[in-house]
């Protein structure tokens, strides 16, 4: 049985300044996720679902968020980065880390990935 999406609102309702994804900086509310998610390819609670992940891997709402990962010994192994962290095997397919600091991009990664 497929889940009522009918109470989730239209992107146009949310995220951004007037709806606008583009350039956002600082904290980004549930909201803009939520934006973020569907401008990136999530549709209905599949974007529910990639907020939820988002708010999980940063609580804080902040698009350069890092994450060292270390081994055993204290090594760091790899680095997430983002909203959505994403982990650094996969920043060369995105443009790198400095691109993937953009809220958007991010959202593109997660959903690509």
């Amino acid at each position: 049985m497929e889940p009522d999406e009918s109470q989730i609102p239209a992107l146009e309702a949310t995220g951004g300044q007037n709806g606008e994804l583009v350039g956002l900086t600082g904290t980004i509310t549930d909201e803009q996720r939520y934006a973020l998610a569907l401008a990136a390819g999530f549709t209905g609670s599949e974007a529910i679902n990639a907020v939820a992940i988002s708010i999980a891997e940063d609580s804080n709402g902040d698009p350069s968020r890092r994450h060292e990962n270390k081994d055993t010994n204290g090594n760091v192994t790899s680095t997430d980065l983002g909203l959505w962290q994403i982990n650094s095997v996969h920043w060369a397919r995105f443009n790198g880390e400095g691109a993937l600091i953009d809220p958007l991009n991010n959202a593109k990664a997660a959903y690509a990935i």
